[in-house]
């Protein structure tokens, strides 16, 4: 956790649990639109929520990539590892 105070830590915890929430109804929706087309679903977390009618397989696999990317950043965030700070400059 290194330079992370606990009420960043506990912010991030809570983006991780409710990304995960999320991330959980999208592989859900996904799988429904897989096995029999669905025309809409809803994703409901604590802070918001959005239903859609219509998505494409395409977008909701973007989706889904997306919110699981995010989730390993910050899971490396609370680690310590990965990229901290980068500057580049031209010679």
């Amino acid at each position: 956790m290194g330079c992370l105070s606990s009420a960043r830590v506990a912010e991030i915890e809570a983006e991780i649990t409710e990304l995960t929430t999320r991330l959980t109804a999208l592989n859900s929706a996904y799988s429904d639109a897989i096995a029999g087309g669905i025309e809409s679903y809803k994703l409901d977390s604590a802070e918001s929520s959005s239903a859609v009618k219509y998505k494409s397989l395409d977008s909701m696999e973007k989706a889904i990539d997306k919110t699981s990317s995010r989730i390993k950043h910050l899971k490396a965030k609370l680690r310590g590892t990965g990229l901290v700070n980068l500057n580049l400059r031209r010679k």
